[in-house]
């Protein structure tokens, strides 16, 4: 069964129990319905599926993102790159590509081309919000 952002009644809880679901890459970003999750059950979700890459709005839509192709992936490479030397001169931060999550104040899980978060910051995140 392939899975189109316009399938009526497809729940993203389906995706979890089988792997014969596919999303056609044409289709991506494909938005998903969703119960709401913890950090948890949402990390645990994108483990269950290291191929895909999820981000989700405040609303609990979940995101299927597409692959990048090569020339976003050579240009998020640069950004993240200038970013990186930047924080890197200037100490008070952290740079970081686009493998990092981030939960918003409207509670929207999302995953930026790069980021900087200031030191203090990440001081205070518990130690599996670093290291999870």
């Amino acid at each position: 069964m392939t899975i189109r952002p316009d399938s009526p009644g497809v729940n993203v809880r389906q995706i979890a129990l089988s792997s014969c679901y596919l999303i056609d890459e044409a289709f991506l970003p494909a938005t998903l319905t969703a119960s709401p999750m913890t950090d948890s059950e949402f990390a645990d979700f994108c483990a269950e599926h290291p191929d895909l890459f999820f981000e989700m709005t405040a609303d609990g839509a979940l995101i299927v993102m597409p692959p990048n192709h090569n020339t976003s992936g050579l240009r998020n490479a640069y950004i993240s790159r200038q970013l990186v030397n930047w924080a890197l001169e200037d100490g008070r931060g952290f740079a970081n590509d686009s493998s990092a999550g981030f939960l918003l104040p409207n509670g929207a899980r999302r995953s930026p081309v790069a980021s900087w978060t200031p030191k203090d910051e990440v001081r205070q995140l518990p130690e599996e919000s670093r290291d999870g």
